[in-house]
């Protein structure tokens, strides 16, 4: 990417997008491999008030050493005998006609 920036773009814009590129990747040496591998210390914490803006509001999370999975929300048992895949909002809505053709 930084080669087609260069050839598209000219050696300006190749620099600032190579700063951004070590940028991005020295905070993910600092932050998390460092920390969880190297033996260290997180070197640069997040604030907690950003932390607060991105916490998950999810009651049922998982957490796997591999990510966090959420289950789907459970569905209410339905009223009626049948299933359907409509929602509840277009049941009323009648069997609907194709458009076009005869």
């Amino acid at each position: 990417m930084l080669l087609m920036t260069l050839i598209m773009a000219g050696p300006d814009a190749a620099k600032v997008q190579s700063t951004g590129l070590i940028a991005a990747h020295a905070h993910d040496f600092l932050t998390r491999l460092w920390p969880q591998f190297g033996g260290g210390r997180n070197l640069l914490p997040t604030p907690n008030f950003i932390a607060r803006w991105f916490q998950s509001t999810q009651t049922t999370a998982t957490h796997k050493s591999y990510g966090t999975a959420f289950r789907p929300a459970e569905r209410e048992a339905s009223s009626t005998s049948g299933s359907s895949v409509l929602p509840e909002s277009w049941k009323a809505r009648g069997t609907g006609h194709r458009l076009g053709g005869d």
